[in-house]
């Protein structure tokens, strides 16, 4: 089964947003939460404990003991370790269940924080990767050294790659597939990207239509992701839009791909200009496709989301 990953930033919004949902909509998706610093905010260790577990304690009531993902790289390297750390004692506390996101260049003592926790059983493992280091030759060996870190497999970790922003020109799956090592293998592989503008910058106040290029790629994904990549065992299946609408995601999180809201925190979406083009050179055929299919289940994106 195919699932939708909103990708949402730690805000009083998205959080309203996860305790909103109704049981059909928790069902069929797994948030992402970027952790932002100012969740953290603290004076000393203690402090941050404290802030770690008020953290937990949210998921728990927006969302429940179900399996979340946690990305930690927007906090300063000085306290991921810590984070990993408080992330593991507060779970426990709370009985909730998240997957830890990391990069592919974490300091040692984070890989082994989440390393134990794994190993204990309280934390799940996953990779987030961006496109523009799987274009580099060494893409594979980085991968494999981070699993090597965790002292993991893919078959117990999930992998996170992200495309960023996401236009009228398909991203080319086929060219993902290849770069991506050990595909058919992954706990959980999950594609991120969004057809939300970088920022809001010289938009005028008032109601605005913004065209979802995201929506209309996802049944090229498919294709590749059944026949390409022979994910075992897989079935795809998409969730209606009506889905999503009805647990009022797409309504509350109409935001959730702007960084204007946060100025605090730099964009971290790759810059598609100047990279080898990627994308599918199948563009028209792929558009026809799916925008004529009566049998179309297009998956979501908040900033970026996934599939």
């Amino acid at each position: 089964m195919t699932r939708y990953v909103p990708v949402l930033r730690t805000k009083k919004a998205e959080w309203k947003a996860l305790l909103e949902l109704t049981d059909d909509v928790r069902q069929i998706i797994t948030p992402c939460l970027e952790l932002l610093p100012r969740e953290l905010a603290a004076d000393s260790s203690d402090d941050r404990a404290h802030a770690v577990r008020r953290f937990a304690k949210r998921i728990r009531t927006s969302w429940g003991p179900r399996p979340i993902l946690v990305d930690i790289s927007l906090l300063s390297s000085s306290v991921r370790h810590e984070t990993v750390i408080q992330l593991a004692r507060a779970a426990e506390r709370y009985s909730v269940s998240p997957i830890v996101v990391l990069s592919l260049f974490e300091e040692p003592p984070v890989y082994a924080a989440a390393r134990q926790a794994a190993a204990a059983g309280i934390l799940r493992l996953a990779l987030r990767v961006d496109y523009s280091e799987l274009e580099k030759d060494d893409a594979a060996d980085y991968i494999d050294m981070a699993l090597d870190n965790l002292d993991t497999s893919p078959a117990e970790t999930h992998l996170l790659t992200d495309y960023g922003v996401i236009d009228v020109a398909s991203p080319n799956y086929e060219w993902l597939a290849e770069r991506v090592p050990y595909t058919p293998s992954w706990r959980e592989f999950v594609l991120l990207g969004g057809s939300f503008l970088r920022d809001l910058n010289g938009l005028a106040v008032g109601t605005r239509a913004h065209q979802r290029w995201d929506w209309f790629h996802w049944e090229s994904w498919a294709r590749v992701a059944r026949h390409r990549m022979r994910l075992p065992g897989a079935v795809l299946r998409w969730p209606q839009r009506r889905d999503l609408s009805r647990g009022r995601l797409v309504r509350r999180l109409r935001s959730a791909g702007s960084r204007a809201d946060h100025p605090g925190t730099s964009d971290q979406r790759p810059d598609r200009r100047g990279m080898p083009d990627r994308r599918s050179s199948a563009l028209g055929a792929a558009l026809k496709g799916c925008a004529t299919s009566p049998a179309l289940k297009a998956a979501n994106t908040s900033r970026p989301g996934a599939v």
